[in-house]
């Protein structure tokens, strides 16, 4: 008669993993038997709380903060050979910026620390750091536009109103000019007199890059 030595279970299991805080993570723990014999997993010890542990290897937990957790797993076949791995599971804030939000990526294991970010409307880059220049696709004309989060605002130049600054300006009104310039009507529309001290500008829009020395304004 001859006896075989029965091997033990040899784990799989990766022993670093990754959960965005606040996400439920569904982890698989697998051995394989050299022999094909049942396995079953059993928990040694942890630093985790709130987790769900199974016998088939299945493990459930949310990370709630961004401490990193240790399992200690047990895989046992049915001769009572056993092989023990430890795994940390690591927590990571999601790195999508401007209210971007993760997805899992579609080439990578979901406890691999991989992911997608979904643009919120405005951004874009592989982390949403970017801000799409709205006036690129703009419709103002006659204008300075001023990019913002998900739109372009038309500024018009002297002599233009309208959203779209396509509207010839005929006879002076309350908000042609800057606030103190004096307006002046014109046979082609309306002019706007210099900006007051201390500020530059096309005396519609006027902004203080200048500064009062010795009597003198001076660019700053």
């Amino acid at each position: 008669i001859s006896f075989s030595v029965n091997s033990p279970p040899v784990f799989t299991t990766l022993p670093v993993q990754f959960a965005l805080v606040g996400e439920m993570l569904s982890l698989q723990i697998e051995a394989l038997d050299p022999d094909n014999r049942p396995v079953t997993y059993s928990l040694a010890n942890t630093d985790a709380q709130g987790y769900v542990f199974t016998p088939d290897g299945q493990l459930n937990i949310t990370m709630t903060t961004s401490d990193s957790k240790t399992f200690k797993f047990v895989a046992t076949d049915e001769c009572n050979a056993s092989d023990t791995t430890t795994v940390t599971v690591k927590a990571m804030e999601c790195p999508c910026q401007h209210g971007g939000t993760c997805h899992p990526h579609p080439y990578h294991p979901r406890v691999s620390g991989q992911y997608e970010c979904a643009f919120p409307a405005g951004f874009n880059g592989s982390r949403c750091e970017s801000d799409i220049d709205d006036c690129q696709s703009s419709l103002c004309v006659n204008r300075t536009c001023i990019d913002g989060i998900n739109n372009g605002t038309c500024r018009c130049h002297v002599g233009y109103k309208g959203a779209l600054c396509d509207e010839k300006e005929r006879i002076c009104g309350e908000d042609t000019c800057y606030p103190g310039v004096k307006c002046r009507e014109i046979p082609d529309g309306v002019l706007c007199r210099s900006c007051p001290d201390g500020l530059i500008g096309d005396g519609k829009t006027c902004i203080g890059t200048k500064a009062k020395l010795n009597g003198v304004y001076i660019d700053i």
